[in-house]
């Protein structure tokens, strides 16, 4: 499968999953995994954006090493995408504004839990490599996007 198609299969997948598990690693190497709520923008393929509180700790996490790795599947759990990158921590209000637009009512948790929106950042991930995984055929597609 080549770049194009693997990015319109992530695409699919996070629009029928809207969710997804976002790794990060620790200053003492230890990987960290959550659920978080992966965002696409139309204008950016190869990024997935999410938001995250400023204090989080997966923003001391990130600043210490900013390599993340997002896994999303399916709901029938027949589609497994994982995809590599750099996260980025953005704290612009025009970004902020565009992700909270793509993302609809997307973050119902995150509001519940963090109601003041000045305190919250949007996350970056420009990815460097995805896999395509379907388990019950035993398909395992690989592109990495910064090849020319």
């Amino acid at each position: 499968m080549d770049k194009q198609k693997l990015l319109a299969r992530l695409e699919y997948i996070i629009d029928g999953s809207n969710c997804g598990v976002l790794s990060t690693v620790d200053a003492k190497g230890r990987p960290h995994t959550r659920w978080m709520t992966p965002i696409l923008l139309k204008d950016r393929k190869g990024v997935i954006f999410t938001v995250t509180p400023w204090d989080s700790e997966k923003i001391s996490q990130i600043m210490h090493n900013p390599e993340g790795v997002w896994m999303v599947q399916t709901r029938e759990l027949d589609q497994i995408i994982t995809a590599r990158g750099k996260i980025n921590i953005l704290d612009n209000p025009s970004i902020k504004a565009e992700v909270m637009e793509s993302a609809g009512d997307k973050l119902t948790m995150f509001w519940t839990l963090n109601r003041d929106i000045s305190e919250y950042v949007v996350l970056e991930t420009v990815l460097e490599e995805v896999e395509f995984y379907e388990p019950l055929k035993d398909i395992r597609q690989f592109a990495s996007l910064n090849d020319n």
